[in-house]
């Protein structure tokens, strides 16, 4: 990544990676590999300007040139990974069953395990808990330029941004460090706009569509708060889920209600909104 950004290519290590491949692996001459790289670029990029072509070419013989050996030590190879932290509102079906499957843990879960689900049916709305933290860098809300247009809760792709009203008891109650704001239109209530960042995939759309001329999200890593947050028994993310006050205005209402495209939304949900030619349990699952 360090490398990608120094040549101006931002979050695209493509190139890169090709690169360290072939000189890693040698299945052939890694010059002969970096050739046909280089005239592939100059095929694919060569509409996008010189400048592209060059950056990409230049990423080619960095990668070769910047593999390097690590050690691993002897005995990590009989550590036992973590559990993941268990959501307060995460579903029993999650926690004691989908989870040790996705650990590849699933033939020692006892048969009891599956009582009630004898016929083979799993519930709808499972990969809302897949939390896999691919972002390298999410955005980071900074309340004093925000503007509470919602706009990027709009345009979020996953529906990992949710904004929320938050009453005067609510607000004492919240969880350490949250940041809030006297919210636009809505007396006696303050602002507050999640994050997820276990659900972010850092595309950056919501810093584009900020109106906001100061932009009220920088792309960047999570403040220390959201680290330790993460490590505990509930987020700030997990504790906005709870609020269900959404402002009047249908523009703000929209991108604050739970949605059913694009972050899973549990069956019940998705089969009150229908869409012609997708099942209710495609909604659900976001499939």
């Amino acid at each position: 990544m360090d490398i990608a950004r120094e040549l101006g290519l931002g979050g695209r290590f493509n190139m890169l990676m090709q690169a360290a491949f072939f000189k890693l692996t040698a299945i052939i001459d890694p010059q002969t590999a970096a050739d046909y790289l280089k005239q592939a670029v100059e095929k694919s990029y060569g509409s996008k300007g010189a400048s592209v072509i060059e950056m990409n070419q230049r990423a080619i013989e960095l990668g070769m040139a910047a593999l390097h050996r690590v050690t691993v030590p002897a005995h990590w190879a009989t550590l036992e990974a973590p559990a993941p932290q268990a959501s307060a509102l995460m579903p029993d079906f999650i926690r004691d069953i989908l989870q040790p499957m996705n650990r590849q843990r699933g033939d020692l879960l006892p048969v009891s395990a599956f009582a009630g689900m004898e016929d083979g049916t799993f519930p709808s709305g499972t990969a809302a808990w897949e939390k896999r933290g691919i972002a390298l860098e999410v955005p980071v809300w900074q309340p004093d330029g925000c503007t509470q247009c919602n706009q990027c809760a709009f345009v979020c792709p996953h529906a990992a941004i949710r904004p929320a009203l938050l009453s005067a008891e609510e607000q004492d109650t919240a969880p350490a460090g949250l940041l809030s704001k006297p919210a636009q239109g809505a007396k006696d209530y303050h602002y507050h706009l999640a994050i997820s960042p276990l659900d972010c995939s850092g595309c950056g759309n919501c810093v584009e569509s900020c109106p906001s001329r100061g932009k009220a999200l920088q792309i960047g890593l999570p403040r220390q708060p959201s680290v330790r947050w993460l490590r505990s028994g509930i987020t700030p993310w997990d504790w906005r889920q709870k609020i269900t006050r959404f402002a009047k205005r249908r523009s703000k209402a929209a991108s604050s209600k739970r949605r059913c495209w694009s972050f899973p939304a549990p069956a019940r949900v998705a089969e009150k909104r229908p869409m012609p030619g997708l099942s209710p349990s495609c909604l659900a699952t976001g499939c």
